[in-house]
């Protein structure tokens, strides 16, 4: 049996998610609300693809595709442009926009569990990329509150 973890604040996504994936027979959807629920999830069960919306709180969504990656899990954003959209192209995660079609999704889905290798190198590799500017940010700030000398 396939499993797939869907993880999204918007309840419409999981419900969207979960019909869609019924045209996959032998498959079955998780649903979680929130990041907590999401590694909770991921830290018991192995799955053979995660949806991670990336409009949850913080940097969860980022830290939740990354926990997949590590756990050799296939996964994908599901981004909302209104969001975070430079976030996703700029460091290259995979991912899915907003609003999407069941076929879209299914599709998308298809290619990461085919591409699984490709999509977690890539998962990482982009986490790695957003790891380092956000250190590089945070010494510029650091450097910025340091008062400075007469």
């Amino acid at each position: 049996m396939r499993k797939i973890l869907i993880v999204d604040s918007e309840h419409e996504v999981c419900t969207l998610a979960t019909i869609g994936f019924e045209r996959w027979p032998g498959t079955q959807v998780v649903c979680a609300a929130d990041s907590e629920q999401g590694k909770q999830l991921l830290a018991k069960t192995n799955f053979d693809l995660a949806l991670i919306g990336g409009n949850l709180p913080g940097r969860s969504s980022f830290t939740l595709i990354e926990m997949a990656a590590n756990q050799t899990i296939p996964a994908l954003l599901l981004a909302d442009h209104q969001i975070s959209p430079v976030s996703f192209e700029t460091f290259n995660f995979p991912a899915l926009s907003k609003p999407f079609s069941v076929a879209e999704m299914l599709s998308a889905a298809e290619l990461v569990i085919r591409e699984r290798r490709e999509n977690i190198r890539r998962v990482r590799q982009s986490a790695a990329r957003l790891r380092a500017s956000q250190e590089a940010l945070d010494l510029k700030v650091e450097a910025l509150r340091r008062p400075r000398k007469p």
